[in-house]
């Protein structure tokens, strides 16, 4: 199975929920691979360029193209020798040979035959390395010999020991050496000697690689790589992951991953992962010569005969060029089926089948392509119109027509000067003239039929009007305006300050979108979701309009100066300042193949993919955060949110992987909350304030429909979601008067943009005039009373586990907006509520049963009963839960009972469960929610303080029988009962009642009532701490009450912005207030809570970090060895030369 169907099973894996079927293709993944076979066995390779250098055992040498494959020889030794060791040098023209017999042959790079041969060694030649004019050559003889690459003399040599080099790296100055012992020594190319002694290796050190001037890696036959650092001289982490010794290290040429190559696998390493996970890239058997490419960005990797090559990224020719000309800017302007037209300097040409070229006396600076033909705008301030293989130049004004666009049956010019210029496009008759910007006209674009878009160097866009060339400006840009493409009301422009804006033409809103380096010279829109740009930092880069985010930066080498959609929206046309034209498959088209960005290392990153669904990482490398699987648009968030994987999920959202929806719209959440994986749900929500946002700004358009959903998974998160959703709006009026000197308005909105007008009162005087602030929530709410969307979001918050949210201003302030349009609804239940109370209590001292009394009574209760039938019919479970509803729909059957059969003994129970919920009314009024919720919460704390009370009178009531104590247990009981509140009465008790009485008046009057009075108190404080959750969540219940009655209004989906205007208020607290210090020390408390959660976390870091890294340090082996052979002096000198090459 090749890459591109692979990529397509990971899309049916994600868009289908399951990955059963994966099992099958997990195996089958490869990277970009082909294999060349030899004669005979392969000892030694080496690259340059687009050659391979390929050493067999019967001592030849052959070269090999990279792409064509072809193999030609190189001039034989007459000595009989195999090289082990092959390093090209492009600058010099020159292939070094290392050979068994202590030989290094020299071959000519272009004549392919033998220049000279350095003798020098007496044994093996184990590594050589060239550095500018110099070639660094080790042996097992223990030797390292430096030879001057022009003259082939030798110039020095390092050697201390008689212990073998195994391998060496060179860097400015300083020499390290791998040796067979296992140290590494440093040796100081002015000094001629040893500078320090690197000891970790147990055995043979057989590898080495620079990551930075004070970085090193080592890799030995002990099957371990380090990665020391050279400031300390210590070893900064210990990895395994090899069966075999370590024979290979080589950084890629971005430095991001290093190459290990053993006998048993090859693998690669993220430099920059904190955890240094490998990814194994090859599995077979016995690789036992290894190179790579950074030119091609391949291993190369030979086993016997066959030398296999594994390309790193997954497309060769992800840019392809289509043509060279000259060396100055190309221009293209449409790209249509077979036909590409673009133009240079003073030339317009049409590459198709035949190639048509018009040549031009003047530079032509603008044009612009229409049904019938093309126009061009002249440097001399001409305009010539081809149409039908004929041409029509004419003049009109003396300044370089920078830009031209058509309108309906116009043209409009755009010229250097400013003007903007109508021209008849049958005649090229000039028909208007308008000075329309204080810069040059950049960039024209039509809009429609009657109207059009301009961009100037005086960092504005304006819209035109076709038939009175009157204007809207638009801005928002700090620097020229280079760039403009439109697709219907949607306008996109690129400017020099780096940026991209994109307007909404008929609402006057804007979005900037940010990424660029440099400035952005061409833009193009693909439809209204997503864009091209490309510019001056020699990238073309993919946009997201609706998420406001950078989706890809394609490398191009070169500085873009145009680009072009074909029309089919297949192929990108990029034009660049060096005469080269290149073509690259749209990412974001489906009918295109599969493609993973950025190309390079995009095989690396597709074995990750692998080895995630096998199950085989444990961490996240950040490397891979910018990687797209195109065009179905998923990333490795898509990925860990599918797959569960929570820890991984969070690592990626805080190397700020970019959060974005897929083909089908499924963004990383999405997936979390239908999957019902609580964990990466948390993971996301606990990131959004600190890394989520900052990725995505449009991040809470996904929240929108799945907060419902969110509330009710009870994320320990969830109040930082809801804080974050309300912020307070920048660049607005900071002073002003509210509409009605009103303290505070709210408002809902059905775009984020906030006018002013909508809340501040026109006539007002500056001493009115009042400090003010606006806010908005990021998400948009249902606002609209009645429906199910806004039902059921209140039951979530009222159903959720996290009160906290009760406490965030986005609650807060959606409750209060739906109060203010609800209360009168609740207002209304409450009076007639009282009404029908008035109306039974009258009906009750009378009993009547056909008087009008009696009929309004079994009105009211029919209401009501298709009232509560209304809300348990809505919803149920939340029905059921409100201990109000049970109580009232009780009352509800036993005022039925009684109207119809006049059962007296009911009629008290009645009465009191129609007060009661009478009560309950007064919840309206936010003073009285306050007393109503303690009178609950005491009855709630009271229950079992009840229970003890009630069996302590019932023990003592018969007691108080057993002695005679009334003539029925009741009276005994009641005795009982008024004792415990300080009744006394003991006239005629004998000694016994009197112990007995002394008891239970202890018991029951002195401990357990002051007890009460205990539970009370603790009651208060624990409602006053809470009063702020708890009247919110009182208020969400009446919500919920008020909007089930408006059944007429389910359907309404509108969900809106809320937006707020609030006068700005300093308070002084004069004095202890008892709940603010309470809450204050809850504050604290959680704060603390957080340290001490985020220390541990550091602490497990630190923890994790301790194990990879072994006893030794700098200053131990500085002990063990230097301290005894070297002065402090030597030390110094190292430290010093690392700094100087760093």
């Amino acid at each position: 199975m090749n890459t591109g169907d692979y990529a397509a099973e990971v899309l049916r894996y994600f868009n289908q929920g399951t990955g059963l079927f994966l099992d099958s293709v997990k195996e089958s993944l490869e990277l970009r691979t082909r294999a060349l076979d030899c004669p005979y066995e392969v000892t030694s390779l080496g690259v340059c360029g687009d050659s391979v250098y390929t050493g067999l055992a019967s001592g030849e040498v052959l070269v090999t193209g990279f792409e064509s494959g072809n193999s030609r020889g190189f001039e034989l030794l007459a000595e009989n020798t195999e090289f082990k060791v092959l390093e090209a040098s492009d600058s010099d023209g020159l292939l070094f040979g290392g050979g068994t017999n202590g030989l290094i042959a020299v071959w000519n790079l272009k004549s392919l035959k033998v220049q000279t041969k350095l003798a020098g060694h007496s044994q093996e030649i184990t590594c050589l390395e060239c550095k500018g004019k110099s070639l660094f050559s080790a042996s097992k003889d223990s030797q390292i010999c430096v030879w001057n690459t022009t003259t082939m003399d030798l110039e020095y040599i390092l050697a201390e020991s008689p212990i073998q080099v195994e391998c060496l790296v060179v860097n400015s100055n300083l020499v390290f050496g791998g040796y067979f012992d296992g140290v590494i020594r440093v040796w100081s190319t002015d000094k001629k000697e040893v500078l320090a002694y690197l000891e970790g290796h147990e055995q043979a050190v057989k590898a080495l690689a620079l990551v930075s001037p004070k970085e090193l890696v080592s890799g030995g036959a002990d099957r371990t790589i380090l990665v020391w650092n050279l400031i300390e001289g210590s070893i900064k982490r210990r990895v395994q992951g090899h069966e075999g010794a370590i024979e290979f290290l080589e950084l890629t040429s971005d430095k991001e991953f290093l190459v290990s190559g053993s006998s048993d696998t090859v693998k690669i390493w993220g430099v920059r992962s904190q955890t240094w996970e490998a990814l194994e890239l090859v599995s077979q058997p016995y690789p036992k010569v290894f190179c790579y490419s950074k030119e091609n960005n391949c291993i190369l990797f030979a086993s016997n005969r066959q030398v296999t090559f594994k390309h790193l990224d997954l497309q060769s020719d992800l840019l392809k060029c289509i043509g060279q000309f000259s060396n100055s800017c190309v221009f293209v302007l449409e790209k249509k089926a077979a036909t590409l037209s673009a133009f240079y300097e003073s030339k317009y040409f049409e590459l198709e089948e035949k190639a048509t070229e018009w040549l031009f006396e003047d530079k032509v600076k603008s044009g612009a392509k229409f049904s019938g033909g093309i126009a061009l705008g002249l440097e001399s301030g001409s305009v010539s119109l081809i149409r039908n293989k004929s041409q029509i130049t004419k003049q009109v004004k003396p300044s370089a027509v920078l830009s031209v666009c058509f309108c309906g049956a116009y043209l409009v010019a755009g010229f250097k000067e400013g003007s903007l210029v109508v021209l008849r496009l049958e005649s090229l008759e000039k028909v208007k003239e308008v000075p329309a910007h204080k810069g040059q006209v950049t960039c024209l674009k039509k809009l429609s039929e009657t109207a059009f878009i301009s961009g100037s160097t005086d960092q504005l866009v304006k819209v035109w009007s076709l038939e009175n060339l009157e204007c809207v400006s638009l801005k928002g840009h700090t620097d020229s305006v280079n760039c403009v493409d439109v697709l219907g009301n949607f306008a996109v422009s690129g400017s020099s300050d780096k940026t991209l804006i994109v307007w909404k033409v008929d609402q006057n809103t804007s979005t900037t979108l940010k990424g660029h380096l440099r400035k952005v010279n061409a833009v193009v829109l693909q439809s209204k979701k997503f864009c091209f740009s490309g510019g001056e930092d020699f990238c073309v880069c993919v946009w997201s309009v609706q998420d406001r985010i950078l989706l890809t930066r394609i490398e191009t080498s070169y500085t873009v100066s145009s680009l072009a959609l074909s029309g089919d929206k297949l192929t990108l046309v990029i034009g660049t300042r060096y005469g080269l034209l290149f073509e690259l498959k749209n990412p974001l088209n489906v009918e295109n193949t599969v493609s993973i960005l950025p190309n390079r290392h995009s095989g690396v990153f597709l074995n990750y993919i692998k080895q995630t669904l096998q199950g085989r990482v444990t961490t996240f490398q950040s490397v891979f955060k910018d990687f797209v699987v195109y065009p179905y648009r998923i990333n490795v968030l898509h990925l860990f949110a599918r797959l569960k994987k929570a820890d991984l999920l969070k690592e990626a959202i805080k190397s700020e992987t970019k959060f974005f929806p897929n083909l089908v719209k499924e963004n990383p959440l999405w997936i979390s909350v239908k999957s019902k994986s609580k964990q990466c749900t948390e993971a996301i929500v606990k990131c959004v304030s600190k890394y989520v946002l900052k990725t995505n700004p449009e991040f809470y358009q996904y929240v929108e429909q799945l907060l419902t959903q969110i509330n009710l998974t009870s994320l320990q998160s969830l109040e930082n979601l809801y804080e974050t959703g309300y912020f307070c709006v920048e660049g607005l009026p900071q002073f002003g008067v509210l509409k009605h000197k009103q303290r505070c308005i709210l408002m809902e909105s059905e775009t984020q943009q906030v006018s002013p007008e909508r809340f501040l009162s026109a006539k007002r005087s500056s001493a009115e005039e009042e400090e003010i602030s606006f806010y908005q929530s990021k998400v948009r709410l249902p606002l609209n009373l009645g429906s199910d969307l806004s039902i059921n979001f209140l039951e979530s918050l009222v159903l959720s586990e996290d009160s906290d949210i009760f406490k965030a201003q986005l609650t807060e302030k959606f409750l209060a907006y739906k109060w203010s349009k609800a209360r009168w609804i609740a207002t209304a239940e409450a009076v007639v509520y009282l009404y029908f109370l008035s109306v039974f209590l009258l009906f009750s001292l009378t009993q009547e049963k056909d008087s009008f009394t009696y009929q309004r009574v079994l009105f009211w209760n029919v209401v009501f009963t298709f009232k509560e039938t209304l809300r348990m019919w809505r919803a149920w479970k939340f029905f059921i839960g409100d201990f109000g509803n049970i109580v009232e729909t009780l009352q509800i059957i036993l005022l039925y009972a009684h109207l119809f059969s006049y059962e007296y003994d009911i009629l008290p129970v009645i009465i009191l469960g129609i007060f009661s919920r009478a009560i309950s009314f007064l919840r309206i009024l936010k003073p009285t929610r306050y007393f109503i919720r303690m009178l609950v919460q005491v009855f709630k704390d009271s229950i079992a303080f009840i229970l003890i009370l009630g069996l302590s009178i019932f023990v003592f009531s018969v007691l108080m029988f057993i002695e005679g104590q009334g003539s029925y247990f009741s009276d005994a009981v009641l005795h009982s009962y008024v004792t415990a509140y300080g009744a006394f009465d003991t006239a005629g008790y004998d000694s016994f009642r009197t112990a007995i009485f002394l008891l239970a008046s202890a018991i029951n009057t002195l401990i357990l009532l002051n007890l009460l009075l205990g539970i009370i108190g603790d009651t208060y404080d624990r409602v006053s701490h809470y009063l702020q959750v708890a009247d919110q969540k009182a208020l969400a219940t009446l919500l919920i009450e008020a909007e089930t009655l408006m059944f007429w209004r389910r359907k309404d989906s509108k969900v809106h912005y809320l937006q707020e205007c609030r006068v700005a208020e300093t308070r002084l607290n004069s004095g202890f207030d008892w709940k603010g210090k309470v809450n204050e020390i809850n504050q604290n408390l959680k704060l603390v809570g957080k340290k001490l959660k985020s220390a541990s976390e550091d602490l497990k870091t630190l923890k994790t970090s301790m194990k990879s890294l072994p006893d030794q340090t700098f200053d131990k082996f500085y002990t063990n060895r230097l301290s005894q052979t070297y002065s402090l002096k030597k030390r110094i000198e190292f430290r010093k030369s690392v700094t100087q090459n760093t």
